[in-house]
């Protein structure tokens, strides 16, 4: 057997999910399995990990999400053509079903795009009028990353009297990591978020970096327009910060 991750045992469960179908989805299980490019272009390969509760797709790890032994939380949706168009698992914790792989066009990818940007702005703005809105905020910015599996978007908020503190410490005050309250996308949009830019890598349709790049500065303008001073405490030298990518 050749193993997709070194990381994973012989206890792993290989999930085969036929990319073609008539009819019924068939989902295949297999313990152990030969590699090889055949099975790779008529399947999408999955890999669970029972012992540590990771499910894996090549590209995305899925921590805490348990399969059923039968795979009746296994949801799979084919076009009328009968190719596989999605993935996904419904969560045994909440039952909130998420999506795992979206076979991707152009246009879907644009669509998807556009809503994820509105929903990301407005899960900010939302938040942080409900957390920060009595404490006097000095800057803030978003930061990101990408390392082709694990994919972050947050914004870092640095409040006056942090500022205060850097500036007597003898600490740059302009620099975002100096500060350290941060707000991390979660929930389904997070799930949406990693779907995308994942899906996109694994059919290499486009630059997946440069997608996310796109994301990232599209809600920054939108951050940026926000009337701050009108919904929280800010100081009369309130910034909002370029982006920046970390490692």
């Amino acid at each position: 057997m050749e193993k997709l991750y070194n990381v994973y045992t012989d206890s792993d469960q290989i999930i085969l999910i036929n990319k073609n179908v008539d009819g019924e989805a068939r989902v295949l299980v297999e313990k152990e399995f030969e590699y090889d490019n055949e099975v790779e272009n008529q399947n999408l390969i999955f890999c669970y990990s029972p012992t540590y509760d990771i499910l894996n797709n090549g590209y995305r790890h899925l921590y805490d999400i348990k399969l059923y032994e039968d795979l009746k939380n296994i949801k799979t949706s084919y076009d009328k053509d009968g190719i596989l168009s999605e993935f996904g698992i419904i969560s045994d914790l909440n039952k909130d079903y998420i999506p795992v792989y979206i076979r991707y066009n152009l246009l879907k990818i644009k669509q998807d795009m556009q809503e994820l940007i509105e929903d990301i702005s407005d899960f900010f703005i939302t938040d942080i009028k409900l957390k920060y809105n009595e404490i006097n905020i000095y800057t803030m910015g978003l930061s990101y990353f990408y390392d082709s599996e694990a994919i972050d978007i947050n914004i870092t908020i640095g409040t006056e009297s942090e500022r205060e503190k850097l500036e007597e410490d003898g600490y740059d005050i302009n620099y975002l990591g100096n500060y350290s309250l941060s707000l991390n996308l979660s929930g389904l949009i997070k799930d949406k978020l990693d779907t995308l830019i994942l899906s996109v890598a694994k059919d290499e349709l486009m630059d997946e970096y440069e997608l996310l790049k796109h994301i990232v500065e599209s809600v920054e303008e939108k951050l940026r327009t926000v009337a701050w001073n009108h919904k929280i405490e800010v100081s009369k030298e309130f910034t909002f910060q370029q982006s920046e990518q970390y490692d």
